[in-house]
């Protein structure tokens, strides 16, 4: 018998090649897709343990301090800071939000996969990272407003409780062993109907360093300073506020019933070789702190209370704090802090800071929290003295830097 040893044509070279292909291509694909559902399942399962170690510490520090309830939103690294252990797997970074002792809605990153989180589940797993933007987030029903120089404006989308949070400004550094105090933080609850406006204005941080004869002082209140090119003189930082109606702090004198909340920011230092200097005193609570000074001749300025401004240290170089506004330096001196009531300025010395606010009747269970402060008691300026400081918006903490607003949903 005769074979016939004709090879393949074409055709059929090129059927074989597509045949191969597309079994590849399959391969490949059911390969891809168990990988993507292997790597979801273990950002699930790391998501999972960090939540129930979030939710342990929170049900652990509430057992144990009747002072601090934990409602709020936290960011990854703050959640780390606080000492929480997990034994998976940390997000690389996120946020949860916190209410009732247990994370109601959050978003998690993991190696460029997010795992977003409502009532302690996750939900999905999808590619992207998380941050948290300023303005309205209607995951969480809340408002995020960062420093901007600018009043921003929070239009309340659902009637009920919310959680109001405030940081005001930290006063300007001198230099890096004389610096300004820190800002303020306020909290309470209020209950807001929809509609309703409110009007926000973040404190930013003070100058430092200023060797020229007008440094501005920070947004929303903080006081200028004065400084010469021998002579380094920090700005006052700038208060945070929350009110029903627009205008900067110092601009609502005759609407104080309007203001909801306030948070003081901190006075602005200053130095001069050989030892002529101090530092700023820091922001919030009933009486913002007063600065220091090295020369008992050269006063610091006095922090801002209830009812006054802050004096200056020497009223020849220096201005008094006063509603809303820190003293201004006039003459080789720092800045008062912002605040309900400003902080006084201070000749070669630490200036004042600003005093916090949570006096509205709208406002209730509301403390204020400053920076190695005076205590009080009193229910209408409760304050409590911390040790705590950030350069984030940490709740419990005073704060470094521009100043900060947080507004969450509740029930």
């Amino acid at each position: 018998m005769r074979l016939n040893k004709k090879g393949l044509t074409l055709v059929e070279l090129i059927t074989v090649l597509v045949v191969l292909i597309l079994i590849f291509l399959l391969a490949v694909n059911k390969v891809n897709d168990i990988t993507e559902r292997a790597e979801n399942n273990s950002v699930k399962a790391d998501s999972i343990t960090f939540m129930k170690a979030v939710n342990d510490y929170f049900n652990i520090k509430n057992a144990s301090s009747l002072e601090n309830r934990y409602e709020g939103i936290y960011t990854v690294s703050e959640l780390i800071d606080l000492g929480i252990s997990v034994s998976g797997t940390k997000p690389s970074d996120g946020f949860i939000l916190n209410l009732d002792n247990k994370t109601k809605y959050g978003c998690l990153t993991y190696k460029h996969r997010k795992a977003i989180i409502i009532d302690n589940d996750v939900t999905s797993v999808v590619s992207g990272s998380c941050n948290i933007k300023n303005g309205y987030n209607s995951n969480m029903k809340s408002f995020i407003a960062d420093y901007s120089g600018a009043e921003e404006q929070f239009k309340v989308a659902v009637t009920g409780k919310y959680l109001v949070e405030v940081w005001g400004a930290s006063g300007g550094n001198a230099n890096s062993d004389y610096t300004g105090g820190y800002g303020g933080y306020s909290r309470g609850y209020a209950d807001l109907t929809k509609g309703e406006i409110l009007y926000i204005n973040v404190g930013g941080a003070g100058q430092g360093g200023c060797t020229t004869t007008t440094c501005t002082g920070g947004y929303n209140g903080g006081g200028n300073a004065a400084g010469r090119s021998d002579v380094l003189s920090g700005s006052g930082g700038g208060a945070t506020s929350i009110s029903f109606v627009t205008g900067n702090l110092a601009d609502l004198s005759s609407n104080i019933e309007n203001i909801l909340i306030v948070a003081g920011g901190g006075g602005g230092s200053s130095f001069q070789e050989p030892s002529y200097a101090g530092n700023g005193g820091s922001g919030g609570g009933a009486y913002g702190n007063s600065g220091t000074n090295l020369i008992v001749n050269y006063a610091s300025g006095l922090g801002g209370t209830q009812t006054e401004g802050g004096t200056q240290g020497l009223a020849s170089r220096g201005q008094a704090g006063s509603f809303g506004k820190g003293g201004n330096g006039t003459q080789f001196a720092s800045g008062g802090g912002g605040g309900y009531y400003g902080g006084g300025s201070a000749n070669q010395s630490g200036a004042g800071g600003g005093s916090g606010y949570i006096g509205n009747e709208r406002l209730y269970e509301s403390t204020m929290y400053c920076y190695e402060c005076q205590v009080s008691v009193n229910p209408g300026y409760k304050t409590i003295s911390v040790d705590q400081v950030s350069n984030n918006p940490n709740s419990f903490s005073a704060k470094k830097g521009h100043g900060y607003a947080r507004i969450i949903f509740i029930e």
